[in-house]
């Protein structure tokens, strides 16, 4: 996803979590979060989620160290934990532009709260603290989205390919029933045409005993009536001699 398309889906919260992406297509299949399998998929849940490598706590106290040492090189210098303990209080404030939402929450879609811009009435610490929102809004994305991501990437090739295995299977399982079914045709066919066959074979063999038993009869009877048995059959037709 682009970072300007990233930017204005975090804004109006349109990611595509599960949620957005099944209310989208009218779809009723279940908005369960497909890595921690506890709660819907909401774009509040994607930051909470308990399988995040990371946790927003993780991110805002990385960006605090990082804004206390940015101070510290423009000569501006805070108590660590005081400066720490001011800003995640504002943070795990409620937020004014959506209820039931905090502070951190507008952090994350980059809006810059003056509750946080406007600490302290000096425009160094203010830069610092835009940076410091800036930092937020790209590590949630880098840390949190983008890790969301690739395990929810993997886990549907994954089931794409259990799928197919299965699928694979019932067809092999199809092709070797049909197959079977194939070969007992292919047997039948040979034995009918066995069959045919061998009958085909008993008729000739038939004929040809038949013809050799009239042979033979005729011969008896050109013998026994004293003819010329070799003139008799060079010159003689077997439909002209009588039984």
């Amino acid at each position: 996803m682009k970072k300007r398309s990233y930017r204005i889906k975090n804004i109006l919260e349109e990611l595509p979590t599960l949620e957005i992406i099944n209310k989208r297509n009218d779809n009723e299949n279940n908005n369960r979060c497909m890595r921690c399998k506890m709660d819907n998929e909401s774009w509040n849940h994607v930051w909470e989620c308990d399988m995040n490598s990371f946790t927003l706590y993780d991110i805002v106290n990385e960006n605090i160290s990082k804004n206390i040492e940015n101070l510290k090189n423009k000569n501006i210098y805070v108590n660590k934990d005081r400066w720490m303990d001011r800003i995640i209080k504002i943070l795990l404030d409620n937020s004014t532009i959506k209820a039931n939402q905090l502070i951190i929450h507008e952090c994350i879609k980059g809006i810059f709260n003056k509750r946080l811009t406007e600490i302290e009435k000096n425009k160094d610490i203010k830069i610092e603290m835009e940076k410091f929102i800036e930092g937020i809004t790209i590590g949630t994305k880098e840390k949190i989205w983008n890790e969301r991501c690739d395990k929810i990437n993997k886990m549907e090739k994954y089931i794409d390919n259990k799928k197919d295995i299965i699928k694979n299977k019932k067809d092999k399982k199809g092709k070797n029933k049909r197959t079977k079914e194939e070969e007992i045709i292919q047997h039948t066919d040979l034995d009918e045409k066995l069959i045919r066959l061998a009958k085909n074979n008993l008729v000739r063999n038939n004929k040809k005993l038949m013809s050799q038993m009239i042979a033979d009869q005729y011969i008896d009877r050109l013998i026994s009536q004293q003819n010329n048995v070799n003139k008799i059959w060079t010159t003689t037709y077997i439909y002209d001699l009588e039984f």
